[in-house]
This record gives structure tokens, C-alpha cells and sequence, in this order.
């Protein structure tokens, strides 16, 4: 490809041979532009948004109070520079990176979810962050300038000296040859203004935004600030979000993982590797009791009212209780109710009608409360639904329909779930045990319905293997490492 300075010398020399020849007609000149067709048709190095993430955030979580995580480090990290952890709740505070520029930073109240990397440069990416994760010692910001050069696309050998020195310290020479693909020169003058012409008005500021990070580059005495004011631009007030702050995800491993943002180079991140429950049946194939490995039991005794089917639904059925006993672990005081209740049985048929990702995301996240078998009954549905948008657990999901995995170890915590809610609500005065108990039930319901196999003692934990995605637009991703501060 042309250098731009070449392109305005052939200009110049064309222009000044027709002004001596003042008699023959100028002729159309057809501006090179360096990479326009990769500028403009090819897909950006990281092109991942909130249409990707397949779940926006996980219900079940929306009631659970969680307190006193243990606290990782990178002393708790294995030999490929990530976490094994057995179950429980743990907290990590990571160093994070920009990962779309001129975009405004993250925003307090804006929720961010799982999202799968996506664009040219998506694995060349993930391999400079695993590559950070073993070499922490590289600074920081040098490598948040890489990425900014990565996503305008700049030549490596344009790159600023930082940059440049970051991406040869963790790759490597080899490095150099992989972005030269895609890449483009620093256009000014004419070239630049054909270039904005042809651009779409929503795409102009973009394609003007990566050449001035090129122009940038360019520039020895240009400082990490000057990138930082063009790449992270300043909120708005009343920033508005498709997804509400502080939102837990399901990994596709199966474990449960939330991102919480404090600007886009320190992100908390808080992971729950579930504890996976057992489960008694009498023989009506009714729970009797849920049993954790500590030693925390949930008792449940039905009374002598016979059970009643669901209109509509031939695998549910009403199964009244007479009794429901909660023994936190390590204690001998149980939480106890006579409360006549209900719990239902069984898996609910799929809806009838499609119901997109972002109106089931607002009706699960709308708090109502369940007075009736219809409103349990629809939660079932929303649930089955949920599961059968994770591409990830369709093989799970059809092993269970072709009767090679019993549909109970999907429903059942979440019906006992709603069954603990609707008797004790919240005016029971160890709420703290009752939000422990709706915790439990959902990290045993995101084990079941995730894509582990058996009953895993321990997970490997990734905090890099999606992008933290804004649920509000014009926000940043957020690239995560496994360094700690």
C-alpha cells in the first residue's frame, strides 16, 4: 500500500504537468486511500456488543444477600496464571482495560455481562492478555496503549514506543507480522477528508477517532493522556441501561461470575463456584429434603391433600405442605414453618410464543410477587426458556428430553426457592439464613443447568474468558486480566 506522502506527491507532480498544459482538460483523480476497503468493510478487531451476550444477567440471584467472600490474590493462582477454586463466593479486584475506544468510561448503577469475544483481532487479544497474566511486570498502561493501537489499527512499526515495546515484551517479534493485517496508515489532509466522505454519518467520528490514535502514535511527544482524553470520553448524566447494575452471570463452565467497574483499569469482580445440593424423593418422586456437604438441610413434610394437576401442564403437579424446616449449617436451632403452602413438581412445556432476550431479561427482573400457581407455573416457563437460549446447554437440554438425565435436578431448586419465598417472605427475623437459602438453590440451579458434567469438586476460573459487556450503549468493554492490585 501507498504512503500518504507518496499519494500527495503523485497529486502534486500530476497537478503541476496540467497547469503547464493549460490547454488539456484536468482529469478525474482517484485518491488511494491505504486500507480503505478493511476500513470500511472488514470486521473491527473486537466487535463484541450486548446483542452477543446470550443472557442478560441471572434472575435467580436477584434476591440473595452474599457477605464475607474470601478474598484471591495472585498468590492463589494456579501454574497457568488463573483460579481453581472449590465452591463458594470469592472477590477478586483485577487490573482491566478499555477494550473500545471513544466510548465513556463505566458508569455507577450500569450493569455489565458475559459477553463472548467477537472480531479479527478477538484471539490475538485474548493471547496478549494471557501473555500479561505471566508477565505482570509490564506496565500497565503500556499495554492499554496496545490496545488502543490494536483497535484503530495501527501499523506496528507506527506504533508509539510503549506500545510497541509492550507487544514485543509479551509475544514477541511474531507479533508484529500478525497486525499488519488490517492495518492503515495516518491520513491527513486530503486523504483523510475523501476517507470521512465516504463514510456513513454514524461511522465518520470512528474512522476520524483511529486515525488521530494513529496521528498519535506518531507523535514522540505525545503522553498516555492525550490517548486516554480521545479514547475515554466523560458519561452523560442520566445514563440509561438495558441491564441494571451489579447483575451475577452464568459463565458457560458453570460458574457464576459479576463485574463491577471502578473506571475501566480496576474492575471487582465477584465469582461463586456453586455448591452443588443432593436431593431425597419419596416415592411420589416429591423432595423431602435438600442436603448441602456442610451439613445445611432443608426439610420439606406435605400434608395429606392429594395432588393436583396444572391446567395445560401434563408433567406439573401442586403437591401441598404442611412443613417447612431449615437447619443452617453448623446450627441446631432450625428455621420452622407450618405454614400451609405448596410446592410444585415436575417441568413445565416450552411457551408457545418466542420471547426475545431483552423481554424475558424485563420481566425476570421485575420483582412481583407469586400469590398463585399461575405465577409459579410462569416462572417455571420463563426458567425453561432461559435455559434454552444458552447454545451451550443444548446438549444438556436434550438428554433430559430423551429421558438420560432426570428434569428434576433442573427444577427443583428453583420450585423449593419459591416455596421458602412465599412462606417466610421477608418477615422472618433471620432473613440472613432464609437470603443463604435462595443463594444455595440458585448456585445448585446454575450447576445443573450449566455445561459440567457430574459433581465437580472444583472449577477453573477465568475471569478473561468473556468481555464484561455494557448493558448501556456507547460504554466501554472491558477486557479483564488475572492480575490483582
Amino acid at each position: 500500500m501507498l504512503k500518504p506522502i507518496l499519494s500527495t506527491t503523485i497529486l502534486a507532480l500530476t497537478l503541476t504537468a496540467h497547469a503547464q498544459f493549460g490547454g488539456i482538460p484536468k482529469p478525474q483523480i482517484e485518491i488511494p486511500i491505504p486500507g480503505l476497503d478493511n476500513l470500511l468493510k472488514g470486521e473491527p478487531p473486537l466487535s463484541t456488543n450486548i446483542k452477543d451476550a446470550r443472557i442478560w444477567g441471572w434472575p435467580n440471584f436477584q434476591k440473595v444477600q452474599l457477605s464475607n467472600p474470601t478474598i484471591l490474590t495472585d498468590a492463589d493462582r494456579n501454574a497457568d496464571n488463573l483460579f481453581t477454586l472449590k465452591p463458594g463466593h470469592y472477590r477478586l479486584n483485577l487490573k482491566s482495560f478499555c477494550g473500545k475506544g471513544y466510548t465513556y468510561g463505566p458508569t455507577q448503577g450500569q450493569g455489565y455481562v458475559w459477553g463472548p469475544w467477537k472480531g479479527s483481532k478477538a484471539t490475538f487479544l485474548q493471547t496478549l492478555l494471557r501473555a500479561y497474566n505471566a508477565k505482570p511486570e509490564v506496565p500497565q498502561r503500556n499495554v492499554q496503549l496496545l490496545i488502543w493501537s490494536i483497535l484503530a489499527r495501527v501499523k506496528p512499526q507506527d506504533m508509539s514506543t510503549e506500545a510497541k515495546s509492550a507487544l514485543i515484551a509479551l509475544v514477541g517479534n511474531d507479533g508484529m507480522n500478525v497486525l499488519k493485517d488490517g492495518a492503515a496508515d495516518y491520513m491527513t489532509g486530503k486523504l483523510a477528508d475523501e476517507l470521512y466522505k465516504r463514510a456513513s454519518k454514524e461511522l465518520r467520528p470512528l474512522l476520524e477517532y483511529d486515525n488521530k490514535i494513529r496521528g498519535l502514535n506518531q507523535q514522540a511527544n505525545a503522553t498516555y493522556e492525550d490517548f486516554e482524553r480521545l479514547s475515554v470520553l466523560t458519561p452523560p448524566a442520566n445514563v440509561k441501561s438495558e441491564i441494571p447494575g451489579g447483575v451475577w452471570n452464568i459463565s458457560p463452565k458453570g460458574y457464576m461470575i459479576r463485574y463491577q467497574p471502578s473506571g475501566y483499569s480496576q474492575t471487582e469482580v465477584e465469582v461463586i463456584v456453586p455448591r452443588v445440593a443432593s436431593f431425597t424423593r419419596d416415592d411420589s418422586k416429591r423432595v423431602t429434603q435438600v442436603r448441602w456437604d456442610d451439613g445445611m438441610t432443608v426439610d420439606i413434610t406435605y400434608s395429606d391433600k392429594p395432588a393436583q394437576d396444572v391446567a395445560g401442564e401434563s408433567d406439573l403437579k401442586v403437591n401441598f405442605v404442611s412443613q417447612v424446616k431449615i437447619t443452617p449449617a453448623g446450627s441446631t436451632e432450625p428455621i420452622i414453618s407450618t405454614k400451609e403452602d405448596y410446592v410444585l413438581t415436575g417441568m413445565p412445556k416450552k411457551k408457545k410464543t418466542e420471547t426475545s432476550i431483552k423481554t424475558l431479561h424485563l420481566r425476570l427482573f421485575t420483582a412481583t410477587p407469586i400469590q398463585d400457581w399461575l405465577g409459579r407455573v410462569e416462572r417455571a416457563r420463563d426458567l425453561r426458556d432461559r435455559l434454552e437460549t444458552y447454545e451451550e446447554w443444548y446438549d444438556r437440554t436434550q438428554r433430559i428430553e430423551r429421558g438420560e438425565e432426570p428434569s428434576e435436578g433442573l427444577f427443583d431448586s428453583n420450585h423449593i426457592s419459591d416455596l421458602i419465598g412465599s412462606i417466610f417472605g421477608g418477615t422472618d427475623d433471620r432473613l440472613e439464613q432464609i437470603a443463604d437459602t435462595h443463594g444455595r438453590l440458585a448456585e445448585h440451579l446454575s450447576h445443573a443447568t450449566g455445561v459440567l458434567d457430574g459433581l465437580p469438586t472444583t472449577s477453573t476460573v477465568d475471569p478473561g474468558e468473556g468481555i464484561a459487556t455494557p448493558g448501556a450503549g456507547g460504554h466501554q468493554l472491558i477486557l479483564m486480566s488475572s492480575n490483582s492490585f
